[in-house]
């Protein structure tokens, strides 16, 4: 049975209090129409676990698992440290997702050896990729509770700190690490560029998710959705991220414009791939901060006239956002 598994952060806006103006400005008929036929469950998974969903299916913790690819073992515990920007919205301290800091490999390894050389003793820093880095500590993190940067890019960084027993160290540490990014003559650089500044860190690890559904081999992310050709056979599961960031950050008006184009291209081509039998069963997942939404639709589902033709959008995002 072809499958397709399809990823939609940000497709619900996430504060309901503004339902009521985001009513009159949007339908989303496609879509609205294949909810109120399919089945829709609720799990608990967030936008991370999908994210990386490859490395997880590991079944380790995903510093652990870099850990590994990195041949490491040395320390007591490791994590997963992301270079970010901290910027103050009236009393909210807000964490933005760092592909906005547009680093580059020598900025990265030169505040990695920054880092390494003012903690030398304590703590080590690791490459993975421009964006990601590992941290190995040598304390233990058993009860640690700790949230991926991605899940939370938008929100109060206040409400999200890592919890545990061990807590105070790692906020300590977060302190410290800011304050030697606040003096770092790079962000002067980068501020003279018109750059962001990194002016912070976040500190964090996942455990592996159980999922519903098997995602096969290969988890594409694609913002446009070019990969939904007729040649469907070249993807399993497809991750569509185009409404997220401007949800995340509250950008109602470019929400709007991404969510009606969702609407008008991918719904519709959704829907004529379960036609024409290109897919005989479809599962649209839509994370968010405090869960994820699953529907479960098959190509029989939408010969189901008996059932609710649509939703108008509101009716949907509340139901959703139950």
């Amino acid at each position: 049975m072809k499958q397709l598994n399809l990823i939609l952060p940000g497709l619900i806006w996430p504060n309901t209090a503004d339902y009521e103006y985001l009513s009159s400005r949007i339908k989303l008929p496609q879509f609205s129409n294949l909810f109120a036929k399919g089945k829709l469950s609720r799990l608990e998974l967030n936008v991370s676990d999908f994210v990386y969903a490859e490395q997880l299916s590991s079944g380790l913790n995903l510093a652990n698992y870099y850990a590994k690819e990195l041949g490491l073992n040395a320390h007591v515990a490791y994590m997963l440290l992301e270079p970010t920007h901290l910027r103050l919205d009236r009393d909210r301290l807000l964490i933005s997702e760092p592909a906005l800091l547009q680093l580059n490999s020598a900025e990265a390894q030169q505040l990695i050896g920054e880092i390494n050389g003012y903690f030398s003793g304590e703590l080590e820093v690791f490459y993975i990729s421009d964006e990601l880095w590992l941290i190995g500590l040598n304390f233990a993190l058993d009860d640690v509770v700790s949230y991926p940067l991605i899940d939370i890019v938008g929100e109060n960084i206040d409400e999200f700190l890592p919890s545990g027993n061990e807590r105070l160290r790692l906020h300590k540490l977060i302190n410290e690490i800011q304050m030697l990014l606040f003096n770092l003559p790079l962000n002067k650089l980068r501020e003279d560029e018109g750059l962001l500044s990194i002016n912070s860190v976040w500190i964090w690890d996942k455990a592996p998710a159980k999922f519903a559904f098997e995602f096969g081999t290969r988890l594409a992310n694609n913002s446009n959705f070019n990969a939904l050709t007729d040649d469907f056979a070249a993807v399993t599961s497809l991750i569509v991220d185009k409404a997220y960031y401007p949800a995340c950050y509250r950008d109602s008006f470019s929400w709007l414009e991404v969510v009606a184009e969702l609407d008008n291209l991918l719904a519709a081509k959704l829907s004529n791939l379960l036609n024409s039998r290109k897919i005989q069963r479809l599962n649209i997942y839509v994370p968010t901060l405090t869960g994820c939404h699953c529907l479960q639709l098959s190509r029989f589902d939408l010969w189901k006239f008996w059932r609710k033709k649509a939703f108008l959008w509101y009716e949907l995002a509340e139901e959703l956002a139950e």
